[in-house]
């Protein structure tokens, strides 16, 4: 295992040097010159591989996902991200891949009519949108994830490229887990946010202790992501999946659990209560015995105790600031209750304006701000609720192709639940099915639609499917 998941390895380590070593570089350097320097030789040695096989493209793209923030380079006030240039690096090879064997041969994917439909109307509000950099912008980020989904759902054919697909998850994970319990301590022992890679606003001066993301924007999208390996590791757990050896298993379960409570996400935390849910009521025999109910516990104890005893490391007020906000107590502060109130009775007027197809693309923060002409300091109003940001911005048509696109993967995912009987199949239907719930949920409280790692997301889970119903129809 460990020689496939090496070159990974390799990658990760180059990785999160430029991280560090880019941001400093930008600060001497032309960014373009800069981004030419680096980036040109990464993309020429990756097309290597990509030429001899495609769909490495997929593993590379999988292992960047929580690689939000580092390394990237901002142009033009766009922060382009390594998976940027991979999506479109790999959808090239791949097309000249299939336009040589003169084949077009595409995965099924029940969703992916639903899918470019929601592009389109998405393109269509372009006709209404008051901002249309913003919404020219946001379809074009939209077409990216899309992009990748498609990729995804293409070029991870096989069950061994499918596990494959799951060890490059767990070594990302692990990674950027550990980066972020770095990020944790080294803001505690006072290093500059130049070396834990903490965003301002999130250090130890706001609530008395940090909230590590890792790479990724923020914590929230950094919990969203984690959603994937805890969805995985804990299924695997439970089938007694042979991915890796068991108590590793255990660790990461742990390592995932520590990492998601410290990023102190609430929205998090509610998929978090229906992710566990989903596992209930799925593996409800194998879940509640006396064995696993134990494990449980202890799991619960010793992350407990972990979170507890790294909040007694910060400052005296850390652990009441964390329990008063985990329970929705700091109303006063921040994205506090009222504000969502009136973000989401500001959507509900913004829908009145055109019903059907919406005010545009990623044009609500503009519309609250009443279109200035330029960006305020503090960044756009969002609705932090995606469901009512895609019925202001796509009106009746974009939320309807939106919420079909989450129950036809849904459903089909039951489905497949039910038709295999492949241990590991099973075990990543279910793990990925947690989490997509847990997204789902999430949803309710933050509102980003192109997230990449939530397509990604929705890629695996067609990918697992058409695993399935494929080994079905061949028995």
């Amino acid at each position: 295992m460990f020689k496939k998941i090496l070159p990974f390895l390799a990658v990760a380590i180059v990785s999160i040097i430029f991280a560090f070593v880019i941001p400093a570089l930008q600060q001497r350097y032309d960014t373009l010159a800069l981004a030419a320097v680096v980036g040109i030789p990464f993309l020429l040695l990756v097309s290597i591989f990509l030429i001899k096989n495609p769909s490495v493209g997929a593993l590379l793209i999988l292992f960047f996902l929580p690689f939000e923030r580092m390394p990237s380079v901002e142009v033009g006030g766009v922060n382009i991200r390594i998976n940027h240039f991979l999506i479109g690096l790999t959808f090239l090879i791949w097309l000249c891949w299939m336009l040589a064997q003169r084949k077009m041969i595409f995965q099924k994917n029940p969703a992916g009519i639903t899918i470019l439909f929601f592009f389109l109307v998405n393109l269509a509000t372009l006709l209404f949108a008051r901002d249309l950099k913003r919404a020219a912008m946001v379809v074009v980020f939209l077409g990216f994830v899309i992009l990748a989904h498609i990729l995804i759902v293409n070029l991870i054919r096989s069950k061994e490229l499918m596990r494959k697909a799951v060890l490059v998850l767990f070594l990302t994970s692990l990674i950027v887990s550990i980066f972020a319990l770095y990020q944790f301590f080294g803001d505690l022992a006072g290093l500059p946010l130049s070396l834990t890679g903490l965003k301002s606003g999130y250090n130890k001066i706001v609530f008395g202790f940090p909230r590590p993301h890792a790479a990724s924007l923020e914590p929230l999208y950094f919990a969203n992501f984690l959603f994937i390996p805890l969805g995985l590791t804990l299924s695997y757990f439970f089938q007694k999946v042979k991915i890796i050896k068991r108590p590793w298993l255990f660790v990461l379960i742990l390592l995932f659990l520590v990492v998601f409570v410290l990023t102190l996400s609430r929205g998090a935390y509610l998929g978090l209560a229906f992710f566990f849910l989903t596992f209930a009521i799925f593996q409800a025999r194998k879940i509640f015995t006396v064995k696993n109910i134990i494990q449980f516990a202890a799991v619960a104890m010793i992350v407990s105790a972990a979170v507890y005893l790294f909040l007694s490391y910060s400052a005296p007020k850390a652990l009441d600031e964390f329990l008063g906000h985990a329970k929705v107590e700091d109303f006063s502060r921040g994205e506090s209750v009222v504000a969502r109130l009136k973000a989401a009775d500001s959507a509900f007027t913004a829908f009145r304006e055109n019903s059907l197809l919406g005010i545009g693309a990623g044009n609500f923060g503009p519309y609250v701000k009443n279109y200035p002409n330029q960006i305020p300091p503090t960044g756009w109003p969002i609705v932090n609720n995606q469901y009512l940001e895609t019925l202001a911005e796509n009106g009746i048509l974009g939320i309807t192709f939106l919420m079909l696109i989450f129950i036809i993967l849904f459903v089909r995912s039951i489905m497949a639940y039910f038709k295999t009987k492949d241990n590991f199949l099973k075990a990543t239907m279910l793990g990925l099915m947690a989490a997509f719930v847990g997204v789902l949920a999430q949803f309710v409280t933050f509102s980003t639609i192109y997230i990449l790692a939530i397509w990604v997301l929705m890629g695996l889970l067609v990918v697992t499917q058409n695993l399935i119903f494929a080994k079905a129809k061949n028995v």
